[in-house]
């Protein structure tokens, strides 16, 4: 299978990115003032290009490129070298590897420190560039790097028992390590990032192991939700499943404090946090359901509902790992989603997690309710859908989802001090509004709007980020064969969606980035499985098990007539959604 992406590795602490050769490409780590920051060689962006969406795509395609590593191992004998494994430990992560007899090599380093760029094709609130000089210094076989302004430091030791080492040789745009071994040799090279490399941050020590009892052993909704699944599937979408639960406890979960951890959209590209994109990776962890993945759910909802600033008691539209608001648009979905994550962990725990220190769930969930701009008829008012993009006030997908986050809060309202009749009767006023509302008939079929203006205007569109849609049969919203919902999915898939795109890979997309979208087809994949349509389902599996790179991750996006990756290389969303529906469809 191709890779199509670099290999990424990491702990919860640092994340690294490799071209196949070894060479490295990033390594990156969190960071109390800027969110994160990074090791890297990329040339800096023309923040005269920001917001420009093919100058933003094209400067992300620079990331996978080896031309741009700031680490590379030039061995004079290729044959004799095998990237033998990586290991992590706290700040560290170190690269091993078999050296056959006799032969030399030499380490270039080329980089410096900064926190990323974070450029977004739809940018609202960009954040001004940071520019610092990196210092390096050296003492035998390690080499240091420091960037007081920002602060932060980091070291790469190499250690070659046997081997004849020369000491790091600074140069004008970088260093160099020549090594040379008369025998068979493992080389490591080990590489560290902080803001303080003497320290020890809190951030990075240990929590406690999850008790036993952290398993999540109890009833999710998807768990009951089984997915058509035939047999030549099953082995690809486990390769999905089990590479999502890799990247994500390893690269898009970051510790940001004790009994804290954002969960990033990726590690790279974006290391932000949508609330969204973040729910789907926590579902992705319960349903998985082992004592340590609980924990960094727990460990996540501690940082959602205590270290995010909340301005007006609302999230942003993305926040940056340290809590702070990264860009300032108030999507309704993004917060509902969080107090869905938390009433999945009770309800598949069987407890509630650890408040935030000084407050109690009961407090925090009531606040986020009383912030909602929900009308008299039930609908929440949002300022962008959830593409990321303006839209109608009122998208399909944020009622249904707020109609079953009310519903799933009412059932254990209680526990927390909240009015289970209130909040039922609000789920119903919410349905008989949709009905009502978003009710249209057109040629295609009798079907719900897209979005609505609550005053007569409509618009006619699916978008393959509105997972909620094509999952309300599953949560209840609707009956499977209720004929507005099979007509929203019928026309979701068929050319009359501007999203909708044709081609031997084509598939359900988002005019916010153009291409098939294996979110779109996990979508089809559920829509089909609902309403009896193996073969839609299949088709849907077809290319999203064909698409995957070879650690199992989906991109944004890809070519409709080719199936190549187009957009995000480092995508934590889909595959962590297709996983956890993968993970529950496979128990059987």
């Amino acid at each position: 299978m191709e890779a199509r992406k670099p290999l990424d590795v990491g702990n919860g602490v640092v994340a690294a990115s490799f071209a196949p050769s070894g060479s490295w490409l990033s390594l990156a780590a969190f960071h109390a003032r800027h969110g994160t920051v990074e090791l890297t060689n990329l040339p800096r962006f023309d923040e005269r290009l920001r917001g420009k969406p093919d100058a933003v795509r094209r400067y992300r395609s620079l990331m996978t490129e080896e031309r741009f590593a700031f680490l590379v191992a030039d061995v004079k004998r290729e044959e004799s070298a095998s990237l033998a494994a990586c290991h992590t430990a706290d700040h560290t992560i170190t690269q091993v590897w078999r050296l056959a007899a006799p032969g030399s090599l030499v380490l270039r380093f080329r980089g410096r420190l900064a926190p990323p760029n974070l450029l977004e094709i739809t940018e609202i609130s960009p954040l001004p560039p940071v520019r610092v000089e990196t210092v390096l210094s050296a003492e035998g076989a390690t080499l240091e790097l420091a960037a007081p302004r920002l602060p932060a430091a980091a070291r790469i030791a190499v250690a070659a028992p046997g081997a004849e080492v020369d000491s790091w040789r600074l140069e004008d745009d970088g260093a160099t390590l020549a090594l040379a071994w008369p025998d068979a040799l493992e080389l490591r090279v080990a590489v560290a990032l902080a803001e303080r490399l003497c320290d020890e941050s809190p951030q990075t020590r240990s929590h406690a192991p999850a008790p036993a009892s952290a398993r999540a052993s109890g009833r999710l909704w998807v768990h009951d939700t089984r997915l058509h699944v035939p047999a030549r599937h099953r082995d690809a979408l486990a390769r999905i499943a089990g590479g999502a639960v890799e990247y994500v406890t390893g690269c898009t979960q970051l510790r940001a404090g004790p009994r804290e951890a954002c969960l990033l959209t990726d590690h790279r590209l974006l290391p932000l946090s949508w609330t969204r994109d973040a729910y789907y990776q926590a579902l992705l962890l319960l349903t998985a359901g082992e004592p340590a993945q609980v924990q960094i759910v727990a460990d996540h909802l501690r940082w959602l509902f205590g270290r995010c600033r909340r301005v007006g008691g609302v999230w942003q539209r993305s926040h940056l790992p340290n809590g702070e608001p990264k860009d300032w648009a108030f999507q309704a979905d993004q917060q509902l989603y969080p107090v869905l994550e938390l009433v999945d962990f009770r309800d598949a725990v069987g407890l509630w997690p650890d408040p935030p220190p000084g407050r109690g769930w009961g407090e925090l969930v009531d606040a986020v309710w009383r912030a909602l701009p929900i009308t008299p008829e039930g609908l929440v008012h949002s300022e962008e859908n959830p593409a990321d993009d303006p839209a109608l006030p009122y998208a399909l997908s944020t009622q249904i989802l707020l109609w079953y986050v009310t519903r799933r809060l009412a059932r254990v309202g209680g526990e927390l001090g909240l009015e289970e009749p209130a909040l039922t009767g609000a789920a119903e006023r919410t349905r008989s509004t949709v009905e009502e509302l978003f009710a249209a008939d057109v040629p295609v079929a009798p079907l719900w709007a897209y979005e609505i203006d609550g005053r007569g205007e409509r618009r006619l569109y699916a978008d393959a980020n509105d997972l909620p849609t094509a999952l309300a049969p599953a949560w209840g919203f609707c009956k499977p064969d209720d004929e507005r919902w099979l007509g929203t999915m019928r026309f979701a898939f068929d050319e009359a969606n501007p999203a909708y795109r044709p081609g031997p890979w084509g598939g359900l997309g988002s005019l916010h980035t153009p291409g098939t979208w294996p979110l779109g087809d996990i979508q089809q994949w559920v829509a089909g499985s609902l309403a009896g349509d193996e073969v839609g389902a299949e088709r849907a599996l077809d290319r999203l098990t064909s698409v995957a790179s070879s650690d199992g991750l989906l991109p944004e996006a890809y070519d409709p007539e080719t199936g190549a990756w187009t957009a995000r290389h480092w995508f934590a969303w889909p595959a962590a959604a297709a996983g956890a529906f993968a993970i529950a469809s496979l128990r059987g």
